[in-house]
């Protein structure tokens, strides 16, 4: 299993979206998939949530003192163990379980006092937290959390994953009486629940139909999963050299298929986050060479080139993004504070839009003009991407070799270090698990 690493969010580092443009990232992201976060990672997990909270349901614990939801974290404790005895599986939040002692002590049982320790009560990390939303957007949960039909249907796939063999429930029952310890040894009986393996036939078939479901009601998203993009395509988004033509050929995918409306409203929403891209990436790139470049630094006339093509390429992705009409278009204040700047205030403007995000959330800026406020916030690595130096030097090329694309290579150079997660490839093992490849 793999879920991301638990962080507490008041002391989590706002450094990796100094400007703020993660929000964007993500309302533009739910124009292509609404399903998808950064924290969904498996269809298996969406099966384990709807079995939890049916599970809670017939075996009365609605009634109990915490909410039915505060006991998903009980049956998840007998879930991961399982899964890491069995597989050794990455789980989540493993660092926090084995903190409450809930996963190294041979022969523990269920035991009400750890429910005292903040983590144990916090859903926000977990199944339910990173799933419930998601799930709700598939059409598995209502509003209020309670399953629907396709969401019952899929409880009940989960739980029959074991077939005649099913161990799962019987021994999940003893543990949350308190009468069944945590497994200090494989039960291979148990391997068809791990989050890794296959699911049944019966499985794969609900969520057909939940797929079947969102491009009933989603018709301009569902032209994405009735004809899903080509595998050639979505490798071009693994390499620097091809990521250039991806968007394009996502658009040629979809140019002349469904009605002429939905089509175009598909389109825009494509244009608007290729351009939003490239608009993030070049004014990202800017704020983190200023954060970083030392004290003394003074621009030399080839500096002065490079960043008149870097205005030149991100204004021209401005123009672009701001002529997009599309209805579902959300709100973005970058656009107006570089309305009419030239290419020597650009970084200026950058700077005054991160100290204005950053007031704006009641935190500190990290420069004000030109000078740092707060150090160690901006790291020289950022996830997966390469040094702001080594795409400096990358930019620099460019612009001495020249030509009458440096614009458009600028522009799609930072787009590709700063490149942000469309979940293409995600639909696409959505799709395979659900068995239509």
């Amino acid at each position: 299993m793999f879920f991301t690493p638990y962080v507490p969010l008041a002391g989590s580092s706002d450094s990796a979206d100094a400007l703020g443009f993660n929000g964007l990232s993500a309302k533009l992201a739910d124009l292509l998939f609404p399903q998808f976060t950064v924290t969904t990672r498996r269809p298996a997990y969406h099966g384990f949530l709807c079995f939890a909270l049916n599970y809670l349901k017939k075996n009365g614990y609605a009634g109990d003192s915490w909410s039915p939801e505060a006991r998903i974290r009980d049956l998840e404790i007998f879930w991961v163990a399982h899964s890491k005895h069995l597989k050794g599986e990455n789980i989540l939040n493993g660092d926090k379980f084995t903190d409450l002692g809930i996963l190294s002590k041979k022969g523990l049982t269920l035991n009400r006092a750890q429910e005292d320790d903040l983590f144990y009560k916090d859903l926000v990390y977990g199944t339910y937290g990173h799933y419930a939303v998601p799930s709700q957007t598939w059409g598995l949960l209502e509003t209020d959390r309670n399953l629907t039909e396709l969401g019952e249907e899929l409880a009940e796939a989960w739980e029959a994953r074991g077939g005649g063999r099913n161990q799962f429930v019987p021994l999940l029952n003893k543990w949350m009486e308190g009468n069944q310890p945590l497994p200090d040894s494989p039960n291979k009986k148990l391997r068809p629940y791990l989050a890794s393996e296959d699911p049944s036939d019966r499985e794969r078939e609900v969520w057909r139909e939940i797929i079947d479901e969102t491009i009933q009601e989603n018709p301009v998203s569902g032209l994405l999963w009735k004809k899903p993009i080509k595998k050639d395509t979505l490798k071009l988004a693994d390499s620097e050299e091809n990521y250039c033509s991806f968007f394009d050929e996502v658009h040629n995918h979809y140019e002349n298929y469904g009605p002429e409306p939905t089509r175009r409203e598909l389109q825009q929403r494509l244009n608007l986050c290729q351009h939003f891209e490239a608009i993030g990436a070049l004014a990202q790139y800017v704020f983190e060479r200023a954060y970083l470049r030392p004290d003394n630094w003074k621009p030399t006339p080839k500096d002065r080139v490079l960043q008149e093509k870097i205005w030149e390429a991100l204004m021209g992705a401005l123009k672009k993004f701001n002529s997009i009409t599309c209805r579902d278009k959300p709100a973005w204040a970058l656009p107006e504070t570089l309305e009419g700047c030239s290419s020597s205030d650009l970084e200026a403007k950058i700077i005054e839009h991160h100290a204005a995000y950053q007031f704006q959330k009641g935190a500190e800026p990290f420069m004000e003009g030109n000078t740092v406020k707060l150090e160690g916030q901006v790291k020289k690595k950022t996830g997966s991407r390469l040094t702001v130096e080594v795409l400096s030097e990358k930019l620099n090329a460019l612009a001495e070799k020249g030509g009458a694309d440096l614009v458009e290579r600028i522009k799609r150079a930072a787009a590709w270090h700063y490149r942000r997660n469309w979940y293409f490839p995600k639909a696409q093992a959505w799709r395979e698990y659900a068995g239509r490849v």
